[in-house]
């Protein structure tokens, strides 16, 4: 899943929802792009929840400016399917 601030009530539903269901057995990987350090931590406390920054684990160079940068995430999606696929072998 990918969570953003906009997102994030909804994320927190759906977690909610699958550990209901499925007793917390069933592991999932959220992918956060520009999440407050608040909603990380809250992320991380979570049972079976592996969480990803995309910015730290993608982004490689860094940005001369320093306001806050505009995600959209559908450019994000396909690198997110990549590792999702290859490194954690689950979607």
């Amino acid at each position: 899943m990918i969570d953003t601030d906009n997102t994030h009530k909804s994320i927190r539903s759906i977690v909610g929802s699958i550990h209901h269901h499925h007793g917390g057995s069933v592991k999932t990987v959220i992918y956060g792009l520009g999440l407050s350090q608040t909603k990380q931590n809250e992320i991380r406390l979570w049972e079976n929840i592996d969480y990803v920054d995309v910015t730290l684990e993608f982004v490689v160079a860094t940005r001369k400016d320093t306001t806050q940068p505009k995600y959209d995430v559908g450019l994000w999606r396909p690198l997110i399917i990549k590792h999702a696929t290859e490194g954690i072998n689950t979607v």
